[in-house]
């Protein structure tokens, strides 16, 4: 394996990104740092190791073993070569398969709903009975050594239910071939990601204390004995008719005082979170889809195609207003009208709906909020923060300290 000696400035240069703010973005003792993304320009998922190349995006799943490979700057810039040790991974496990081994998992005694996690919940706007309804559950704070035996005991408690664990993304192999749990760094909340068929096919975790920038992350064993990839499934968050999304858009839809006289209507928005609470704000607009990062909308033409054969007519698209917002391109210096990775991704969803035959509509919003006087630009770019604020008058998560973000 190639091994480079770039400073962090120069890798972020180089492949046109840039460092994540703060602490972040400072190297550490092994050559890691956080960064924008590659793939979905999230503005600080993205983990890059300067020394061997290695990249991996905590949101939209992208990951690389060498994004420095054949680029031309690295010619004189390697110092050693190191054998690559290939990992088998399993082959993935059906839908089928999936599901059960998820919901024994949800239902094991490790997992429920904690006061910490309805807490956590209350402060972005979602009620007890929302996150219920969805099957969150909390991931309890446990030591990625001392409390690998109870990883090791999930994985055999539901082995012993007759379900099989091999070829699902939360489990992997240990040296003495025993089956467990992959470990979250901390307490966190866990997300089941359910399919257009109404089954179970991944999960994802969000820390309650963000740690190192890491906002949330598909519960994954790729690379590891025995793990497979999360390959970054859509979730649905609906109400089921004979295990189907149901068709429940209101005939008057309203956004932004707005009447939309309309029915056969879905949405697609980012993370389930977001998705959850724009269903729980909004009920009328219908069935919500909810994709991992904007890198993964590529992934989303199957399931269009399946929402217009159930007689669905139109899509609304919820994704974060990025790309209204401008963003300071790092490789050029120039700055840009708006996040060019969201705007890629709300283009090719409006293209995808258009050969298929959705009508695809762009949803927008007043970012800007007044507190004690001040003014906030860009506060309110996730729907969530949106509705939440609109309806509820809880400041967004993201808003921190007045003097930054004040004009």
């Amino acid at each position: 394996m190639p091994q480079y000696n770039f400073t962090a400035e120069e890798a972020v240069s180089i492949l046109g990104i840039r460092l994540a703010p703060g602490r972040m973005g400072k190297l550490d003792y092994k050559g890691n740092v956080f960064t924008s993304c590659i793939a979905c320009a999230s503005h600080d998922a993205g983990h890059l190791n300067v020394r061997s190349g290695m990249f991996h995006c905590f949101s939209c799943g992208f990951k690389s073993r060498d994004v420095f490979v054949n680029l031309p700057e690295t010619a004189g810039r390697v110092t050693e070569n190191a054998p690559v040790k290939e990992v088998e991974e399993e082959a993935e496990a059906s839908e089928s398969t999936k599901h059960k081994c998820y919901c024994a998992l949800l239902s094991d005694q490790m997992f429920s709903l904690n006061k910490n996690t309805v807490e956590y919940l209350k402060k972005r706007g979602m009620t007890e009975e929302t996150a219920r309804k969805y099957g969150f559950r909390t991931y309890p704070a446990l030591d990625p050594l001392k409390d690998f035996d109870r990883r090791k005991s999930v994985a055999n408690r539901i082995m012993e239910k007759g379900i099989s664990t091999k070829g699902v993304a939360a489990f992997a192999t240990d040296k003495s071939g025993k089956r467990y749990l992959c470990h979250k760094n901390g307490e966190g909340l866990i997300m089941p990601i359910i399919s257009i068929n109404h089954k179970a096919v991944g999960l994802r975790h969000r820390p309650l204390v963000k740690k190192d920038g890491v906002k949330e992350t598909p519960f994954s064993t790729s690379g590891k004995p025995g793990g497979v990839s999360a390959h970054s499934p859509a979730g649905f968050f609906c109400n089921w008719e004979n295990n189907r999304p149901k068709d429940d858009s209101d005939g008057e839809y309203v956004f932004q005082n707005q009447r939309y006289p309309r029915k056969h209507a879905f949405c697609v928005t980012e993370g389930p979170l977001k998705a959850a609470l724009l269903r729980q704000e909004m009920p009328e607009s219908g069935p919500v889809i909810s994709i991992s990062g904007v890198s993964s909308i590529r992934n989303l033409e199957g399931i269009l195609k399946e929402m217009k054969k159930m007689g669905y007519l139109y899509c609304d698209n919820y994704l974060d207003m990025d790309e209204f917002i401008p963003f300071l391109d790092q490789k050029t210096g120039k700055m840009l009208e708006g996040n060019p990775g969201v705007a890629r991704a709300s283009n090719q969803l409006k293209r995808m709906c258009a050969k298929i035959g959705l009508k695809c509509f762009r949803r927008k919003w007043d970012m800007t909020i007044e507190v004690n006087g001040k003014k906030f630009k860009n506060a309110l770019k996730g729907i969530d923060d949106y509705l939440v604020y609109k309806n509820k008058g809880i400041l967004p998560h993201t808003l921190t300290d007045p003097k930054e973000d004040a004009n």
